[in-house]
């Protein structure tokens, strides 16, 4: 397969968006309370056992998990909004953290890093999803040429398939109180054959001297389907000897996880 830099990248609209909602992204992901650390503590337990030290984060956002590997890893955090890099560099710095963050997207690896120069990179989070499934195989065989031999690609996704049979309209994220102002989150979706829109949704209730102040932002991306056939098949032709499907996070949030070797 030829890896080249493709001219499509990077897609304005996702990269404003990113861009227009990082100050709101750690409320948006608020997973359930612990599942960060939990999910940083297995990788632990994961990568040990393969002997990983040095690791590339791409779609790092915010950086939950990119800060907390980088306690016991060389991490460098990659990531197509410079806003949501600006968070992550401060969160790392606050918590006196040392590692890389680059603007760049993982399409383009090949002209960001020198081959073989990680033992590990993941793509978590469903970040997959912003591109089409014709760059699936490139993404992942960028991602393949800066692992070094013995190497792995830690790739997470939505459950797609049941997601399309469903075709649910409305999620709630969840309802949080801070100071005195309650947020409540939630998303509704538009489907197409070929990707569907997320719109997340904010509402924030304030109150004070006995009046109730309600402010509502919404913002909206388009996300791709990532089909488990589609994906495995892109795994071999980025050159990957063989993938491994693992249970890290599904019980907690509901994500198939896959794991590309290269032997």
């Amino acid at each position: 397969m030829q890896n080249k830099v493709t001219k499509e990248i990077p897609d304005e609209a996702t990269v404003a968006y990113y861009n227009s909602i990082a100050r709101r992204y750690d409320l948006i992901f608020s997973y359930p309370s612990g599942y960060n650390e939990n999910l940083c503590k297995k990788l632990d337990t994961f990568f040990r056992r393969l002997s990983i030290k040095r690791i590339l984060d791409c779609g790092c956002g915010t950086g939950n998990t990119t800060v907390g590997l980088a306690k016991s890893y060389d991490v460098v955090g990659l990531d197509i909004s410079e806003k949501m890099l600006e968070i992550v560099t401060e969160k790392a710095r606050r918590q006196n953290v040392n590692a890389k963050f680059l603007r760049g997207d993982w399409r383009n690896l090949n002209t960001i890093f020198k081959r073989a120069s990680f033992d590990c990179v993941i793509c978590n989070g469903n970040s997959l999803f912003h591109v089409p499934s014709h760059h699936f195989a490139l993404s992942l065989k960028n991602m393949y040429d800066v692992l070094r031999n013995g190497g792995i690609c830690y790739v997470d996704t939505r459950r797609w398939e049941d997601i399309l049979r469903r075709k649910p309209r409305f999620a709630l994220r969840g309802h949080r109180k801070i100071s005195n102002t309650d947020i409540v989150v939630f998303d509704t979706y538009d489907y197409s054959k070929n990707f569907v829109i997320f719109n997340v949704h904010f509402i924030f209730i304030t109150y004070k001297e006995n009046c109730q102040n309600f402010q509502h932002e919404s913002y909206k991306v388009r996300c791709h389907y990532v089909f488990k056939d589609a994906l495995l098949k892109s795994f071999k032709e980025a050159g990957f000897s063989r993938v491994q499907q693992i249970e890290i996070n599904s019980k907690e949030l509901p994500l198939d996880t896959y794991v590309g070797y290269k032997d």
